[in-house]
C-alpha cells in the first residue's frame, strides 16, 4: 500500500495499481528495447530481404559459441556457396541483436535458430571482414536455396578462400614467395649496382634543422598509421594472409624502415655529414606520428597505445640501422657493392634466423635499411681529375686549385651544370633503393616466414 499511495493509486483498487504501473514499466522497457524483444513486424519478398541484406550465403553449421547456461546466440558456418556479396569459407554470425563475440545472455523473439550440423540460407549484415549478422526477420531459413532465390541470386560461387595464416600454407604459396624473394633481392643487388655506378653524391637541399627533421618524421608517421588504420578495418586477404585486424600490424612492418631511410638518406646527404641529433628527431617524430593510429582506434585515450606500438617498430628498427650505417663508417670494411649487397640480403634474410623469426623479426628490417642509407648517401665532390678538366673548361679556376678544392670536397661553382646533374642521379639511385627495400621488406614480411 505504501507503494500504491505513492504512485497516486486509489486506495479501494490496489489491483489495478499494481497493473498500471506494470504495464507502464513494460512499455517504458519495450520503447527502449524494441529493436530486441519485438516480433518480426511483417514478412518482406525475397527480393526485398535480398536488397538488405551485404551478403547471402547457403552453408552448414560447424559450431556455436556462448557461456554455459545461456543461448547459444553465436555461430560458426563453413559457406559452401556466396549467393550474394562477398564471404570467406569460414565466418562467424550472430543470431539476433547484440549477438557478436558469443552473444548476449538473453535471448530476443527475433533471433535466428541454428543448430551445429544444420544447413542454412542466411541473409546477413556485415559487422566485420569474417563477420556478420543476421535474425528471424532476414529472410534467412534452413535448408537449400529456393527455387525463387535461384531464379533471383543464381546459383552462387565458391567462397573466397580463409586466410588461414602460416598452418594454412600451400604449395604454390611457396612457390610464390620463392619467386618473389628472388625477385627481391635481384632488385636490391641491381639497385646497389646502380649507386655505385655513379659519382658520390653532392645534393644539398637537406636541412639538418631538428624542427623540420621533426615534422618530417611526423609526417612519415601520420601516414603510416592512417594507412595501417586503413588496412585494419579492410577485407585484404590473399593467400594464407589476412591484412585487416591484428594482420595490419604488416603495415608498419613493412613501412618503418622504408620511411627511416628516405629521412636519414635526405640528412646524410645534406650540409652536416654527421646529423646525429636530426636523425635520431627524425626516429622520434615516427614514434610521435604513430599515435595518430591510437586515436583513430580508441580516441584520445588510445595516444599512448599508438605512442607504445610506434616505438615497438621505430626503435628495434632504427637501432638497427644506425648499428649497420655505424659498422660502414667506423671500421674497415670497404663500402662498395659486394658489401652492401651482402647487408641488404643478409638483413633480410636474418628474419629465418631464432630467435629473430620467434618474434616476426621486429625491427629487423633495419639491417636492410642501414644498408640502403649507406649505399645512397655516399659522399664527396668530384675527383681531382673531373673536378679539373671541368674547371680548365669554364676558364674560372686553375688546375691546381679545382684539384685542391676537389680533394677536400668542397662545392666548385664552375661546376654547377655537372652538381646538378649529379643531384639528379642521387634522387634516381635514391629512388631505386627505396623501391628495391620496399621489395625486401614485403619479402620478409609476407615471403620468409612461408618457405
Amino acid at each position: 500500500m505504501w507503494v500504491l499511495g505513492h504512485i497516486g493509486a486509489p486506495a479501494g483498487r490496489p489491483i489495478m495499481g499494481v497493473a498500471a504501473f506494470t504495464i507502464s514499466a513494460v512499455a517504458t522497457l519495450a520503447l527502449a528495447t524494441s529493436s530486441a524483444w519485438a516480433s518480426c513486424a511483417q514478412v518482406s519478398s525475397i527480393h526485398d530481404n535480398a536488397d538488405r541484406a551485404d551478403v547471402v550465403v547457403y552453408g552448414r553449421v560447424t559450431g556455436t559459441e556462448g557461456a554455459p547456461g545461456q543461448p547459444r546466440r553465436f555461430v560458426f558456418m563453413r559457406v559452401e556457396r556466396v549467393m550474394k556479396g562477398a564471404a570467406f569459407e569460414r565466418i562467424g554470425v550472430a543470431l539476433g541483436p547484440d549477438g557478436s563475440g558469443g552473444g548476449g545472455p538473453v535471448a530476443t523473439s527475433v533471433d535466428y535458430q541454428a543448430d551445429v550440423g544444420t544447413d542454412h540460407v542466411l541473409y546477413l549484415k556485415q559487422t566485420a571482414p569474417a563477420g556478420f549478422s543476421t535474425d528471424a526477420c532476414s529472410g534467412s531459413h534452413p535448408g537449400a536455396p529456393s527455387g525463387e532465390e535461384q531464379a533471383l541470386l543464381g546459383a552462387g560461387r565458391a567462397p573466397d578462400r580463409a586466410p588461414g595464416g602460416l598452418a594454412d600454407v600451400q604449395q604454390g604459396d611457396r612457390t610464390i614467395a620463392a619467386l618473389a624473394t628472388i625477385a627481391a633481392l635481384a632488385a636490391a643487388v641491381g639497385a646497389t649496382v646502380l649507386a655505385f655506378r655513379r659519382p658520390p653524391g653532392t645534393a644539398t637541399w637537406a636541412t639538418s634543422a631538428w624542427w623540420v627533421s621533426l615534422a618530417g618524421g611526423m609526417a612519415c608517421g601520420v601516414v603510416i598509421a592512417l594507412l595501417t588504420a586503413g588496412v585494419e578495418r579492410s577485407r585484404i586477404a590473399f593467400g594464407p594472409y589476412a591484412l585487416f585486424g591484428n594482420g595490419a600490424l604488416a603495415v608498419p612492418s613493412i613501412l618503418v624502415p622504408l620511411a627511416l631511410f628516405i629521412g636519414w638518406a635526405a640528412l646524410l646527404r645534406g650540409p652536416d655529414r654527421a646529423p646525429r641529433l636530426p636523425m635520431t628527431v627524425y626516429a622520434l617524430g615516427l614514434v610521435l606520428g604513430s599515435a595518430v593510429w591510437g586515436i583513430l582506434d580508441q580516441g584520445l585515450p588510445g595516444i599512448i597505445g599508438g605512442v607504445f606500438t610506434g616505438a615497438l617498430f621505430v626503435i628495434p628498427t632504427t637501432a638497427l640501422a644506425a648499428a649497420t650505417i655505424a659498422v660502414f663508417r667506423a671500421t674497415r670494411i670497404p663500402t662498395n657493392v659486394l658489401t652492401v649487397s651482402a647487408a641488404l640480403v643478409l638483413g633480410t634474410l636474418a628474419v629465418l634466423v631464432p630467435p629473430l623469426s620467434s618474434f616476426g623479426g621486429l625491427g629487423i628490417g633495419g639491417i636492410a635499411a642501414g644498408a640502403a642509407t649507406t649505399a645512397a648517401s655516399r659522399r664527396g665532390g668530384m675527383s681531382a681529375g673531373a673536378a679539373t678538366t671541368a674547371a680548365s673548361r669554364r676558364g674560372g679556376m686553375s688546375a691546381g686549385a679545382a684539384t685542391t678544392a676537389a680533394s677536400r670536397g668542397e662545392g666548385i661553382s664552375a661546376t654547377a651544370p655537372l652538381t646538378a646533374k649529379s643531384r639528379g642521379g642521387d634522387n634516381a639511385v635514391t629512388f631505386a633503393l627505396g623501391f628495391a627495400l620496399f621489395a625486401l621488406m614485403l619479402a620478409q614480411v609476407f615471403a620468409l616466414p612461408i618457405l
